[in-house]
């Protein structure tokens, strides 16, 4: 989801398995192909995707000097 969309996607959804899904989406006029997407995700998995701005765990690492 993250690649389709090009933004980081946190789940919250609590399950921690991983499933294999398979979407089918075509935007509709005046959609855009995020927005299509999500309505897809929505509507096909029951799965709201919702911006928001919560803080991301990161890793930086820098060189040594």
């Amino acid at each position: 989801m993250e690649f389709k969309l090009k933004q980081q996607i946190r789940d919250e959804t609590g399950p921690t398995n991983h499933f294999a899904v398979q979407l089918q989406w075509q935007a509709q006029a005046g959609e855009t192909k995020s927005d299509a997407f999500k309505r897809a995700v929505l509507g096909q998995l029951g799965l709201e995707l919702v911006s928001t701005n919560m803080p991301i765990e990161m890793l930086v690492v820098e060189p040594a000097r």
